[in-house]
């Protein structure tokens, strides 16, 4: 594991940071792990997003009216 991914896991980098390291360590990390660690940014969105509409109220609870 590189140091991007294991600062990322432990919240040491925000999304933001592992996307601008990657672009300065992509010839060093490799192309095939920058895709890696981009599939793990996506995946770790998706489950913040699940756990966050969980978390809150969903859209059958408002009450959305027509004008």
């Amino acid at each position: 594991m590189c140091i991007i991914c294991v600062e990322f896991q432990s919240k040491k980098l925000s999304p933001a940071e592992v996307l601008k390291n990657i672009s300065e360590m992509k010839d060093t990390i490799g192309e095939e792990h920058a895709k890696e660690i981009v599939k793990m940014l996506f995946s770790d969105a998706i489950r913040e997003s699940r756990k966050s509409k969980s978390d809150s109220e969903s859209d059958e609870d408002w009450n959305f009216r027509s004008d």
